[in-house]
């Protein structure tokens, strides 16, 4: 039989409000770069003359290929900028942060290991002023006989111009998984 008078349940409590946390430095440093990308299509504005040229972004992408081969992490983190801000993702996971990470993945590799990449062209998107855009594909191959092994896909990096030189702030690298 249904009770006419059943207990009143108890009213839910309202959630405690989560506080946002601070964005870090890192998103708002980046996010005009990003939102750039959009803005920065077919139809978009013209260069000014004060912006830096872009003809030094792929000397920069080379030089960090290049360094990452030799394992010479001076000139790799010559190529990053100095304020700790980078973002590296691999296959959609952040994989580093910081040129620390990156060097100290390189590190993994004993030394003299050969590492070499060969990318195909680069194509290279002004962001504002002062960022840009560089991605193209690449095939990687790590060491020599047995356990060698090769890997590639697409590559991007986003450069900021600090005023006398471009300077990595990020990248990504995604490589088809294997089915």
């Amino acid at each position: 039989m249904h009770d006419p008078d059943p207990e009143p349940r108890p009213r839910p409590q309202p959630r405690p409000q989560l506080r946002p946390k601070a964005p870090r430095r890192r998103s708002r440093r980046l996010a005009p770069l990003v939102v750039g990308l959009a803005a920065c299509g077919p139809g978009s504005a013209p260069p000014q003359a004060s912006d830096p040229p872009l003809d030094s972004v792929e000397t920069v992408v080379a030089t960090y290929l290049d360094a990452v081969s030799n394992q010479d992490t001076a000139r790799v983190r010559s190529t990053f900028t100095t304020d700790g801000s980078v973002l590296w993702i691999e296959n959609g996971l952040v994989h580093y942060r910081g040129v620390d990470g990156i060097l100290e993945g390189l590190s993994a590799f004993p030394a003299g290991t050969p590492i070499a990449t060969e990318m195909a062209p680069l194509e290279v998107q002004r962001i504002g002023s002062r960022g840009a855009h560089a991605w193209g594909t690449f095939t990687t191959s790590v060491g020599v006989a047995e356990g060698a092994y090769s890997f590639g896909g697409m590559i991007s990096f986003l450069l900021e111009h600090d005023g006398e030189a471009w300077k990595l702030v990020g990248g990504h690298v995604s490589s088809p998984m294997p089915r």
